[in-house]
């Protein structure tokens, strides 16, 4: 029956089952609430540390400026064919960008600046030493007040080592080393704008796109105008550089088109005089794209063919002539004499006298003076006219001549033309080399000259870059780096990670008891009950033991109150009346639990006893605030009575029993028989007796009682006791033979407990609820 009952009592008592990953859920927030001082510490800690350091940190701007390669749309003149643009191909792209980021334009940019833009670069004058932290945050006279100097030194050199592997990692840092004294004036202002170059390149990042013709010139600096300032030059600087470029290109190109022009005119110009003084040597003169020769040798056979068509007429106009001569009268009617206009006024002037001879015939006489006058006249008109027929046929005959002489002269001389046409092939051969030769180098003259006169007239501002600035860098409003909020908020959720990690870690490592599941399964024994941790009040407060008596409605008094129950449910039958308590090691509240269980029962009506076993370290009467110089070794080592050892608790009305003056064989008088009668006879006084011994890992004297007694009740200190520690103890204690009612955890922060799974059930979760049956 008994047994049937502890099954029945332990089923009802046992957790109900749960879904694992609900469980796991809740359990691992239950562990995160509970150790959350380790998780807000942490991140209060490494969040106040990156505020400080983002405090420590130089703010750095990031101002970009854009610029687009492409050819220029606009072509006034053929400048591309003197200096050709750029493709746009992508290893084009990553060129312009090296160009961008070359030190040849970061010089030129760095000249652009003022002396105060390069100062902010770098200023080569010598600066003051930073402030540190703390005189920035004006604390210093206090910090070197309470504080070793050694300490700041090393906190300074820390935050500095900080600082630079910060600054590596979001910009380079301005180098503050000073020009070497031992350089010349020259070599000092050389070597500063190297420097002043090498910070502008440690600020510049030159960014080709990979999907457009777009390049990002970048520049981040600690100064915001001047990095807007530096990102606009560095795009200015680029198209100028890409201007004066092809502008050097096209003067260049100039200055050799010109000494080209000069040498091919020098070299046409001997081409035509070898050419002219072969021809003048060969005879060969062209004349409209004809040899002299043949030309004459054309002429020549034209005015031959001339002469000969000449020489046929005058030879028929002279035949008919002298054919006219033999007839009568018929020389008057050649069309040589019919023509003459001397003949033909001599013939009308002799009509006319003819017509004045007939008018005077009807009016005179032929003797008449008129009459002899007027035939006179018609005798010296006739003579002319066959003095001028005679002068016609003459000229006749001397035309002739000079026709026949004409067409000779004509005929020898083409021949003679024609001989020397025919020796001239080698001259012409030669003469079409050298108007070969001509034709050529006139042809490049001509188109070096007029190439010349295109980059004559090209004005440099008609030149245009092959990129152009499509975006200009503004002053940034606030600082691309730190990011306060960004880098405090990473830094709270990194140190709360930390925190959660540190929480697993410690809970990983934590060795403690924090629930009854936990004992049970690490020991398979039964735990009898939880007492509270409760907290003594510095003062007036009662101790533990005194607690129970004066509040008796508490959660600590109901705590033993329940222990003591279980203690007799532990058999039903025949309920155990001696008791002993013990544990692994000192501090897990024996003591304490002793008397405050033995209180319970007294004031429950039990005729209860108490005895102190710890021989060695007795502290029994300390607690009833008696003097030790009677007890438990008087009787067992000295044969007292043992009326006059028990002693009676008024407060409770509970017997106890002292240790009495320690003894170093307190082992031989715990396991005599007179302890065994002596427990033989109180059980037949009392309901029950409580004895309170030592812990079993750290004196052996527990061991020899607990075949005398009817139960043992083992306790383990919450969260304290590691779990190999109570594993050895329990095993000890079952080795020897003891009857193990169960465990007792002591000592317990319900609060805490209640922030694990299975505690929560006992006590968190339904708290509000316990007050009301608690007080005080």
């Amino acid at each position: 029956m008994a047994t049937e009952l502890q099954t029945i009592g332990r089923q009802i008592a046992a957790p109900i089952p749960q879904d694992e990953d609900a469980l796991n859920l809740r359990a691992l927030f239950m562990t995160l609430w509970r150790r959350k001082m380790v998780v807000i510490g942490t991140a209060l800690i490494f969040t106040s540390i990156s505020v400080l350091v983002v405090n420590q940190l130089v703010p750095l701007y990031v101002a970009e400026a854009q610029v687009v390669v492409e050819p220029p749309r606009t072509n006034v003149v053929d400048i591309e064919s003197v200096a050709p643009g750029l493709s746009t191909d992508w290893f084009t792209q990553e060129t312009q960008a090296a160009i961008l980021g070359s030190r040849l334009l970061a010089g030129k940019v760095i000249d652009r600046l003022t002396p105060s833009e390069k100062n902010l670069l770098f200023d080569p004058t010598p600066r003051p030493p930073k402030e540190s932290w703390w005189e920035r945050l004006g604390i210093d006279e206090y910090v070197a007040e309470y504080v070793p100097e050694e300490w700041l030194t090393a906190v300074q050199d820390f935050s500095e080592k900080w600082l630079v592997a910060l600054q590596d990692f979001g910009a380079m840092e301005e180098t503050e080393e000073a020009p070497p004294v031992a350089l010349s004036p020259a070599e000092q202002r050389r070597e500063v704008r190297d420097r002043r170059i090498g910070a502008y390149l440690g600020q510049l990042e030159i960014v080709p796109s990979d999907s457009s013709r777009v390049i990002t010139v970048r520049v981040t600096s600690p100064d915001a105008e001047m990095a807007a300032t530096l990102a606009n030059a560095a795009a200015e600087v680029y198209i100028d550089d890409q201007v004066d470029t092809k502008s050097d290109q096209t003067e260049l190109a100039n200055a050799w088109l010109q000494d080209r022009a000069i040498e091919l005119k020098r070299r046409v110009e001997g081409s035509a005089r070898a050419m002219e003084a072969h021809r003048r040597k060969s005879g060969l003169i062209n004349v409209e794209g004809t040899s002299l020769l043949a030309q004459q040798l054309s002429e020549l056979n034209s005015r031959l063919i001339v002469a000969r068509a000449e020489l046929a007429e005058s030879e028929a106009r002279y035949a008919q002539v002298q054919k006219l001569l033999r007839a009568e009268g018929g020389i008057e009617s050649a069309a040589a004499v019919l023509q003459s206009t001397l003949i033909q006024r001599l013939r009308e002037q002799e009509a006319e006298v003819l017509r004045n001879i007939a008018e005077l015939r009807t009016q005179l006489r032929e003797g008449h003076p008129k009459m002899i006058l007027a035939r006179n006249e018609l005798t010296d008109l006739v003579a002319k006219i066959k003095s001028e027929v005679r002068k016609i046929v003459t000229n006749l005959g001397n035309e002739l001549e000079i026709s026949r002489v004409r067409v000779t002269n004509l005929q020898r001389e083409v021949n003679r033309l024609q001989g020397r046409l025919d020796s001239q092939t080698d001259a012409e051969i030669t003469l079409r080399a050298l108007e070969t030769e001509l034709e050529a180098n006139q042809k490049l003259y001509d188109t070096i000259l007029a190439r010349l006169k295109e980059t004559g007239v090209q004005d440099a501002s008609l030149v245009q870059a092959d990129a152009r600035i499509i975006s200009y860098a503004t002053v940034p409003r606030a600082p691309s780096f730190p990011r306060k909020k960004i880098i405090v908020i990473t830094a709270f959720v990194a140190a709360t990670v930390l925190g959660i990690f540190l929480v697993m870690l410690l809970e990983h490592l934590d060795a403690g008891f924090r629930s009854r599941e936990q004992l049970e399964a690490a020991t398979g024994v039964t735990t009898l009950g939880v007492v509270p941790h409760l907290k003594v009040r510095r003062f007036g407060g009662a101790p533990p033991h005194d607690d129970i008596l004066e509040r008796p409605n508490t959660a600590f008094s109901e705590s033993f109150r329940m222990l003591r129950t279980a203690l007799m449910l532990s058999n039903i039958d025949r309920p155990p009346r001696c008791v002993l308590i013990t544990s692994s090691i000192p501090g897990e509240g024996k003591s304490t639990t002793a008397l405050a269980l033995a209180r319970t029962a007294a004031k429950q009506g039990q005729k209860c006893i108490i005895l102190d076993a710890d021989l060695r370290h007795p502290g029994m009467h300390e607690a009833f605030d008696v003097p030790n110089d009677v007890g438990l070794i008087d009787y067992l080592g000295h044969d007292m009575p043992l009326e006059e050892i028990v002693q009676i608790d008024f407060k409770s009305g509970a017997h106890f029993v002292l240790a009495g003056q320690t003894v170093p064989h307190a082992i031989d008088l715990l396991g005599s028989e007179r302890m065994r009668a002596l427990l033989a006879s109180l059980r037949e006084v009392y309901d029950l007796i409580v004895i309170d011994t030592p812990p079993v890992l750290a004196l052996s004297d527990t061991l020899v009682l607990l075949r005398y007694v009817d139960k043992t009740i083992f306790l383990v200190r919450w969260e304290k006791t590691r779990r190999e520690t109570l594993l050895a103890g329990v095993r000890q204690v079952l080795d020897a033979g003891a009857d193990l009612a169960g465990i007792v955890l002591t000592q317990v922060d319900m609060r805490k407990q209640a922030q694990y799974p299975y505690g929560s059930a006992y006590y968190g979760t339904y708290r509000s609820a316990y007050r009301k049956y608690y007080s005080g």
